[in-house]
C-alpha cells in the first residue's frame, strides 16, 4: 500500500506460503533497539525467478544486504539476482550484524561485491577486528570498495573513499524523546544512495542523509507517515 500510495511499481514484490516476517524490539536506556528476528518467514525464501532476473538486468543500481542472506536459499538467489545485474550498476551494501546471522562467508562475499557499504560504529570495530586490517583505507582495498560510510549515532557519520578522502559529517539536531531509532539506519542509507544515484556532492549527500535519519528518529516506528516537503527539505 505505502508503494502504491507514493506511485511506485509493485512489479518486484514476491509471494509465498510463509509467514510475514515479526521482529520482536526492544530499547534499551537510551532507545537503541535490538531485535528478535523469527526465523522461516516469507523473505527468508526469496526466488531469483525469471522477473526477478528480467528485473535486476535492467536495474540502475543494487541495494542488499548480509542479513537477508541468512539461509542458503537466499545466499543462492541473490548470487543469482547479483549475476544478472550490469556491472555498470553500483552495489550498496547494508552491513547489518545481527547475531546469530553472521555467518563469515555471507559477509565476506557481500563485501566483495559491494562498491560501497554501511555499517554503524560497532559493526565497523567488528568487522575490522575480524579482517585485522589497520586503517580503513586498507580495508576498503582488501574488498575492493570505493567507499564506506560508518554511522555514528549523535556524532554524525564519516564517509571514506577509496582515493584516501575522508568526509565527516554531523548529526542533525533532534529530540528522539517522542521517537525511537528503530529504521534509522535504513533511513539515512536510503536517502545517502539517492543522492549517489543522482550525483549530488558527497558532503550534501552525507548532510542531507544524517537530517532524514534525525527526522525518521523523532518519530516512532521504523516508516513514519512522510510529512508534506520533508523529502525536498533534504535535498
Amino acid at each position: 500500500n505505502i508503494i502504491q500510495e507514493n506511485n511506485a511499481s509493485t512489479e518486484g514484490i514476491q509471494f509465498n506460503d510463509h509467514p510475514t516476517g515479526i521482529v520482536g524490539i526492544s530499547l534499551d536506556d537510551v532507545n537503541e533497539p535490538s531485535f528478535l528476528i523469527r526465523e522461516n518467514s516469507a523473505w527468508d525464501y526469496i526466488s531469483a525467478n525469471a522477473n526477478a532476473i528480467g528485473l535486476a538486468q535492467t536495474a540502475d543500481a543494487l541495494i542488499f544486504a548480509t542479513l537477508s542472506q541468512r539461509t542458503a536459499h537466499n545466499f543462492e538467489s541473490f548470487q543469482q539476482i547479483n549475476r544478472a545485474v550490469p556491472a555498470s550498476a553500483p552495489r550498496f551494501l547494508d552491513l547489518n550484524l545481527r547475531p546469530p546471522y553472521t555467518d563469515k562467508l555471507v559477509i565476506f562475499r557481500s563485501l566483495q561485491i559491494a562498491d560501497y557499504a554501511k555499517f554503524n560504529q560497532k559493526e565497523w570495530e567488528t568487522i575490522s577486528s575480524e579482517y585485522g586490517v589497520g586503517s580503513k583505507r586498507d580495508f576498503m582495498e582488501k574488498c575492493g570498495l570505493k567507499g564506506m560510510v560508518i554511522t555514528k549515532g549523535p556524532n554524525g557519520s564519516s564517509l571514506y573513499l577509496d582515493d584516501g578522502s575522508h568526509i565527516p559529517e554531523g548529526a542533525a539536531k533532534i529530540s528522539t524523546e517522542k521517537g525511537d531509532l528503530v529504521g534509522v539506519g535504513d533511513a539515512f542509507w536510503a536517502c545517502f544512495i539517492h543522492h549517489v544515484l543522482k550525483k549530488t556532492d558527497w558532503q550534501q549527500a552525507l548532510k542531507s542523509a544524517n537530517r532524514y535519519a534525525g527526522w525518521v528518529a523523532s518519530r516512532k516506528g521504523s516508516i513514519p507517515d512522510l510529512e508534506p516537503g520533508i523529502l525536498t527539505s533534504v535535498t
